[in-house]
């Protein structure tokens, strides 16, 4: 199964900025991920971590 990114139709109403924004932050996870780097809370991946931000 292949990563995938889904930019819904609201979210491109919001302008290219926001849409950037988005991609540019699952770019960050996908790094994590890649580096197998935990970037979220233990508490059922709820929030980031300071790993996530240093990567973003």
């Amino acid at each position: 199964m292949a990563p995938e990114l889904f930019i819904a139709g609201e979210l491109l109403a919001l302008g290219a900025a926001r849409v950037l924004q988005t991609m540019l932050h699952e770019a960050a996870h996908a790094l994590a991920h890649v580096r197998g780097i935990k970037d979220t809370s233990r508490s059922g991946n709820r929030y980031h971590n300071s790993l996530f931000a240093e990567l973003a």
